[in-house]
C-alpha cells in the first residue's frame, strides 16, 4: 500500500480521489480502519460531497457500533449520489436505518421488479422481514411475516423459481 500511495501523487488529480478511495478500502479490509478513516477524511478535506468516501466512513461508523454516525454518513452520501439503482439501494438502506421498513420495502420492490435477479435487493427484502417478525407485537403481524415466509418456502421448493437468493432463504428459514 506504501508503494501505492506514492504511485498517487503521479496520477493525474482528478483520478486521484478514486484511487485514495480504493486505497482507504484496501486499508478497512486488512483491518487498519485508523488508516482507512485517514484517508476518507483526507479525501473527504479536498471534496466535502465524495460519495464513496462517505460510503467508506459509513461502513468503518457500522463497524465500530456508531449507528448515529453512520446514518450521518449515509445521508450525505445520498445527496451526492447519482440517481440508480445503486442510490436506491442506498434510500432502502437509510430507511431501515431510521426505522422506516415500509418505505425501504417499497424502494426494494421497485429494485426487484426493475431486476428480478438483483441479490443485493432481495437479501436486504429478507433482513426487513426478518426484523419485522422478530419486532413483531401481536399476533397478526406475526400471521402476515409467515404468510411472506410460507410464500416463499412454495417458490423455493414447489416451483423451483425463488426470488430471494439461497442463503437468504436460508436464514429466513432458520428465523
Amino acid at each position: 500500500l506504501s508503494q501505492l500511495r506514492r504511485a498517487i501523487d503521479f496520477v493525474p488529480s482528478d483520478k486521484r480521489q478514486a484511487l485514495l478511495n480504493m486505497m482507504a478500502a484496501l486499508y478497512a479490509n486488512d483491518s487498519e480502519t485508523l488508516k482507512s478513516r485517514k484517508v476518507y477524511e483526507a479525501v473527504l478535506a479536498k471534496d466535502a460531497g465524495n460519495h464513496d468516501a462517505l460510503i467508506g466512513l459509513m461502513r468503518l461508523a457500522l463497524a465500530d457500533g456508531n449507528s448515529a454516525a453512520a446514518l450521518g454518513y449515509l445521508q450525505k452520501a445520498l445527496e451526492n449520489a447519482k440517481e440508480g439503482r445503486q442510490a436506491n439501494i442506498e434510500r432502502a438502506m437509510l430507511s431501515m436505518m431510521k426505522g422506516d421498513y415500509g418505505k425501504a420495502r417499497d424502494i426494494l420492490k421497485a429494485v426487484t421488479d426493475a431486476n428480478a435477479k438483483d441479490l443485493q435487493a432481495w437479501s436486504l427484502s429478507a433482513a426487513i422481514a426478518m426484523q419485522q417478525y422478530d419486532a413483531a407485537k401481536d399476533a397478526k403481524e406475526k400471521e402476515t411475516l409467515r404468510k411472506e415466509l410460507a410464500h416463499h418456502t412454495y417458490l423455493y421448493y414447489v416451483k423451483d423459481a425463488p426470488e430471494i437468493a439461497d442463503g437468504a432463504f436460508d436464514s429466513l428459514m432458520h428465523e
